[in-house]
């Protein structure tokens, strides 16, 4: 029986959190700006043989 009330507190904590994390997350501040995605960068460096 007592395992059976950690487990309800447990879940319960849990959905709370998930709830509280999926309702925090659509009021974000208007003077900031999400992005997401990926940035792609190519570096070469080119040297050329010089006689010497």
């Amino acid at each position: 029986m007592k395992k059976r009330v950690i487990l309800i507190i447990v879940v319960a904590a849990a959905g709370a959190g998930v709830l509280y994390t999926m309702r925090g997350s659509s009021h974000r501040a208007g003077d900031r700006v999400v992005v997401s995605g990926n940035i792609e960068l190519t570096e070469v460096n080119i040297a050329f043989k010089t006689a010497g």
